[in-house]
């Protein structure tokens, strides 16, 4: 096996204080112990690791796949938009002046948390994965499908099995809820207003299989209904990682 040295550019409004390094583990069946180094740059970080691969273009996935996965974790926790370029291009956004500084733990916990979940609660990172392409997509229409769709992941494997969530997501969603926050007088966000539920997910499947028209009107209605949902998945998300400390 070949080792590389794999830089990726990772734009957004961080920064870092100081150069860090650090090791961790990477990989799954054949894990081994990897450097990673971060420094800042104007319009974000460069974070280079080692990998393991038989070519560049395995080394460059590989990369892109191990450092996206804890960029979707640390996205997540800082509930702010991460973009990442293997090549440097840079990513056209307005200049900020107020950046989150990420400290070492931070990057150290996002590599080490996004590896356990990824091996041992899949479904998690795949929602932490559409969580991200939520927070990064500025139209509002993928947007508002991503973030409903970080919210399916958990529910269809999180909840119960029995009669009633037979019947399908919408249930199993509720389920969920009811679980982390007891019954739905006491939900977040959408407190006593289980019906959404239904009107959130009908909206989903009509705009995925084209059943409404994507006019000026869908797309006002769906700017508001996205915030609600974005908060929906940001409480439901990090409640269920809190209760099963992940």
């Amino acid at each position: 096996m070949i080792y590389w040295e794999v830089e990726l550019t990772i734009f957004g409004d961080i920064t870092i204080d100081s150069s860090i390094k650090f090791e961790t583990l990477k990989g799954y069946d054949n894990s081994f112990i990897t450097k990673v180094s971060i420094v800042k740059f104007q319009n974000g970080i460069k974070i280079k690791i080692i990998a393991q691969a038989d070519s560049q273009s395995d080394a460059n996935d590989a990369g892109l796949y191990f450092v996206g996965q804890a960029l979707d974790y640390l996205a997540f926790k800082i509930n702010m938009p991460l973009y990442m370029s293997l090549n440097g291009m840079n990513i056209e956004k307005i200049e900020h002046n107020v950046k989150r500084i990420i400290r070492k733990n931070e990057f150290e916990e996002s590599f080490s948390k996004s590896r356990f979940i990824g091996i041992n609660v899949p479904h998690l990172s795949r929602a932490l994965s559409w969580y991200r392409k939520a927070l990064n997509n500025e139209d509002p229409i993928d947007s508002f499908l991503s973030y409903w769709n970080s919210i399916e992941c958990v529910a269809s494997v999180f909840a119960d099995n029995n009669e009633r969530t037979k019947k399908g997501i919408v249930n199993k969603i509720c389920n969920c809820f009811d679980k982390l926050w007891i019954s739905v007088d006491k939900w977040k966000i959408i407190q006593n207003n289980a019906i959404i539920i239904n009107d959130l997910c009908e909206k989903r499947n009509h705009i995925a299989h084209g059943v409404i028209p994507i006019n000026i009107e869908t797309v006002k209605e769906l700017i508001l209904y996205k915030k609600m949902v974005q908060e929906l998945s940001f409480n439901f998300i990090n409640d269920f990682m809190i209760k099963y400390e992940y």
